[in-house]
């Protein structure tokens, strides 16, 4: 299978708590999807580990912060 890389998404299921990235005929409709979701986290914490950063969708701000816990024993 083919696919254009400019047209690969991500998306997240509430339902399965699966992040997945693929290409959607709509949003919400999948038309090739594998799920992605140890790889996403594993991006997420080598961008934002010990660094706090603050940022904006429309009127709404997010802040993102990553800290890694000592281990129990």
């Amino acid at each position: 299978m083919k696919v254009e890389l400019d047209n690969v998404t991500l998306g997240y299921s509430s339902l399965s708590g699966e992040v997945f990235a693929g290409t959607s005929i709509k949003p919400g409709i999948w038309r090739h999807k594998i799920a992605v979701t140890n790889s996403f986290i594993t991006c997420v914490i080598q961008k934002w580990e010990g660094y706090t950063e603050v940022i904006a969708s429309g009127d709404d701000q997010w802040e993102i912060t990553v800290k890694k816990l000592p281990k129990k024993n």
